[in-house]
């Protein structure tokens, strides 16, 4: 994930996470970044880019969104478990789009 792509996502997490200073803005994009590449790890290449419609995307957007959340909350070790059938949906998403477009 490029530096303007976590950019365009930092202002959607946060408003996840409810927090509207800007002094933990570095560790936000940490947490972005790592969720995105946990996800892309788990269902293969996604845009997470708020321009994007499809469903995979919203999808994405919603899961890192909760990444990030638990990112915050120091549980990541959890989100796998927790998310795992909505990863799992994720997944065939993507293939079923990718499949769609040829």
């Amino acid at each position: 994930m490029t530096e303007d792509q976590i950019d365009a996502l930092l202002p959607i997490v946060k408003k996840r996470l409810r927090i509207t200073f800007t002094q933990v803005d570095d560790d936000i994009k940490d947490f972005i970044e790592e969720g995105g590449a946990f996800l892309r790890e788990k269902a293969g290449e996604i845009d997470f880019s708020k321009d994007s419609h499809t469903l995979s995307s919203i999808k994405a957007r919603s899961l890192l969104k909760e990444y990030c959340q638990y990112a915050w909350n120091g549980t990541t070790a959890f989100y796998g478990i927790d998310y795992q059938s909505e990863i799992i949906a994720l997944q065939i998403l993507v293939a079923q789009e990718a499949f769609s477009n040829g």
